[in-house]
């Protein structure tokens, strides 16, 4: 009798156990959704904004440094006709 007694109360102890990881499991669990959650807002409303603006601003520098880099070709190119001349 005291033997089943040891089992159940090592049985009861178990499942005790299983409910307060299973607890902490379920709490775990929604503090993941929610960060998850707010990593998507912020990806959203703020990191893709700025990437499209900073790709506006490449687009804007790169086109700049064509002009130039033409801008000097034509320069050289009037400085040797100049020098020819």
């Amino acid at each position: 009798m005291e033997l089943k007694r040891a089992d159940y109360m090592k049985t009861e102890k178990a499942k005790k156990e299983v409910e307060k990881l299973e607890s902490i499991m379920m709490v775990s669990s929604q503090a993941i959704e929610s960060t998850s959650d707010e990593i998507v807002k912020l990806r959203e409303e703020e990191l893709y904004p700025q990437l499209v603006e900073l790709v506006k601003g490449l687009r804007i520098e790169q086109n700049r440094f064509f002009h130039i880099t033409s801008l000097i070709i034509l320069f050289k190119s009037l400085h040797i006709i100049e020098i020819i001349c």
